[in-house]
């Protein structure tokens, strides 16, 4: 950051520390206050006009007519296609041939491991 005074100086902003209002309560705690003991019921104090209008709320919906309801459409669909035929024979074969594919590649996995957990217990032993 530059701090001096040239031309490609940065201002200086001064922190100011969070001060809270100097004001007991607002008006809206003031309403949720508890009374003092002994006293009556105080009633809530009246707010002061802020200028601006109250909120309205939202403007009234009118209903629709009995009869501004869509008809439905109601559309014959086409009868669905036959599927190709499949040869269940070759397909269970497929199947076959993958199951002993993955149980191969498992167990390679599996001795590799082995031997890696071997490898470095047998260094850890010998040092």
């Amino acid at each position: 950051r530059h701090r001096g005074g040239g031309p490609g100086a940065l201002p200086m902003l001064r922190r100011t520390p969070h001060r809270r209002s100097n004001r007991a309560v607002t008006s809206d705690d003031a309403y949720w206050r508890r009374p003092a003991e002994g006293s009556a019921q105080p009633a809530p104090p009246v707010r002061e006009p802020s200028g601006r209008p109250a909120y309205a709320g939202p403007p009234r919906t009118v209903r629709p007519g009995p009869h501004s309801a869509p008809v439905p459409l109601i559309q014959q669909l086409p009868p669905p296609r036959a599927l190709p035929p499949q040869d269940h024979a070759a397909i269970d074969a497929a199947e076959r041939e993958a199951t002993v594919v993955t149980y191969a590649v498992a167990i390679a996995i599996g001795v590799l491991t082995a031997l890696l957990i071997l490898v470095v217990v047998i260094r850890q032993v010998a040092t």
